[in-house]
C-alpha cells in the first residue's frame, strides 16, 4: 500500500477549497486528489487546535495537535509497532498526522468525498464531535437543501456520501451555509457554549 505523504513534506500550495472538480480540470488522478483534500483539511483542522493543551476546565483534556490521551490509546493499540509515545504530551506533529490520517479520514472515509470543502467541513467536525452527532447535522442538512429523504441515523456512510457526491456545484455553497447554522445550533446547546462559543462560531464560520 502507498504511504501516505504527510504535510511536513508540503511543497505546492492547497487545491482550491471550493473547486468540486479540481482534479478534473487540472488532469489530476483521483489518489493526488484525494492526498490533497487530506493534507489540507489536515493542515486546517492542526493549525485551529494549536499544540500541547491541559485545561482543566475541558474534559477532554489534555490534547496535543487536537489528539487526546484516548485517541492515543487507540492508536497504539492499534499499531504498537509503531512506537510512538505513551503520553499524548510527548506526540510530535508528524506522529498526530499520522493518527489523523489513519483514525479521522482513512477510517471515516473522507476520502470519498468529492468536494473539498464539503470533505474539510466534516473532518473538522469530526475532529471537533462526537461522529454520530455529525452524521445527523450532515444528514439533516442535506435533506433539508436536496429535498432528499436520507435516515438520519448518525452513520456517515455509502448512501450519505452519494448523496453528499450529488449535490451540485452550483448548489454546494447553499449547503454549505445550512451546515454552517445546523453546526452552530448543536454547538449551541452544549454546556460549555457559554465559555467555548465565539471560538467555535469562528471556527465553524470558516467552512
Amino acid at each position: 500500500m502507498k504511504q501516505p505523504q504527510f504535510l511536513t513534506k508540503l511543497t505546492t500550495p492547497p487545491p482550491d477549497e471550493h473547486n468540486q472538480n479540481t482534479h478534473k480540470a487540472n488532469n489530476m488522478s483521483p489518489e493526488k486528489h484525494n492526498d490533497q483534500i487530506r493534507e489540507e483539511s489536515i493542515r486546517k483542522t492542526m493549525a485551529e487546535e494549536g499544540g500541547y493543551i491541559d485545561n482543566p476546565n475541558r474534559i477532554d483534556q489534555p490534547t496535543n495537535s487536537g489528539i487526546t490521551q484516548p485517541t492515543l490509546n487507540k492508536y497504539n493499540q492499534r499499531h504498537p509497532e509503531a512506537g510512538f509515545p505513551e503520553n499524548v504530551r510527548e506526540l510530535t506533529g508528524l506522529q498526530a498526522e499520522q493518527i489523523y490520517t489513519e483514525l479521522y479520514y482513512n477510517d471515516r472515509n473522507i476520502g470519498d468525498i468529492n468536494n473539498p470543502r464539503i470533505a474539510h467541513a466534516i473532518f473538522d467536525m469530526g475532529v471537533m464531535s462526537n461522529y454520530s452527532n455529525v452524521g445527523r447535522t450532515v444528514q439533516n442538512t442535506i435533506n433539508e437543501t436536496q429535498g432528499t429523504n436520507l435516515a438520519i441515523d448518525g452513520n456517515i456512510g455509502a448512501q450519505t456520501i452519494q448523496a453528499l457526491n450529488n449535490i451540485p456545484e452550483n448548489k454546494v455553497d447553499r449547503f454549505m451555509e445550512v451546515l454552517i447554522e445546523n453546526r452552530i445550533e448543536y454547538l449551541k446547546n452544549l454546556a460549555d457554549w457559554d465559555r467555548y462559543g465565539r471560538g467555535w462560531t469562528a471556527r465553524t464560520n470558516r467552512y
